[in-house]
């Protein structure tokens, strides 16, 4: 992690001592590639603002799915960002509807969404969103998931995430899910032990995954 965290430094320092118009440069070759992406995404957004898994056209008869809002719709914003095009920005708007119509089945990615839209569109509807409707109730442990009737505080639901991935047979993928889980916290203002419980859950984490990497190449 040191020698990641290493690199990223080097190459942030770096980057910082390119001239101005070699950045802009760089960025304008990126552009096309961020607007084409950014379109297909319109392209397929379903009509109640959210996406299909798989990624397709199909505008399927049981709804999006609710657990990939959040980085799909992301990465619009970011694109959206570079190139202000109405078109996206109006899929963000719809996509930014799908997000307010959630009430208990929520994803951690679905917290920095909706500082993303906060940001693009101005106040705080999606954050205050987030916090009445998930972050709320897991501090105080009546989360209701999926409505299923099984209450949850944020440790449960940081440990549902992991077990869930390790009874998938993708206990590995629980590293990544958690961590969009911190961000996505963080992004919404969560803070103290709150937040803890995602940064312990990340740390428990990455320990697992580096003991089973050890422990296959010891076999």
């Amino acid at each position: 992690m040191f020698k990641i965290f290493g690199a990223m430094v080097i190459m942030a320092l770096m980057f910082a001592a390119v001239p101005t118009n070699e950045v802009l440069a760089a960025v304008s070759e990126v552009v096309p590639a961020l607007q084409a992406g950014a379109d297909r995404l319109v392209a397929l957004q379903n009509d109640d603002g959210g996406w299909d898994w798989p990624l397709d056209d199909g505008n399927s008869a049981t709804g999006s799915a609710a657990n990939t809002i959040g980085p799909i719709a992301k990465g619009l914003a970011e694109a959206y960002l570079l190139t202000g095009d109405a078109d996206h920005l109006a899929a963000l708007d719809n996509a930014g509807s799908f997000l307010l119509a959630k009430t208990n089945n929520f994803s951690g990615s679905d917290g920095y969404l909706a500082a993303a839209l906060d940001s693009i569109f101005g106040g705080t509807t999606y954050k205050d969103h987030m916090i009445a409707n998930f972050y709320g109730p897991l501090a105080a442990g009546t989360f209701d998931k999926k409505g299923l009737g099984t209450l949850y505080d944020t440790e449960d639901f940081v440990n549902s995430i992991r077990t869930g991935r390790e009874s998938q047979g993708i206990a590995n993928l629980a590293a990544w899910d958690v961590g969009m889980g911190l961000v996505g916290a963080a992004s919404c203002g969560v803070s103290g032990t709150e937040l803890q419980y995602w940064i312990d859950g990340v740390k428990s984490e990455i320990v697992n995954w580096m003991d089973h990497n050890l422990m296959m190449s010891s076999v």
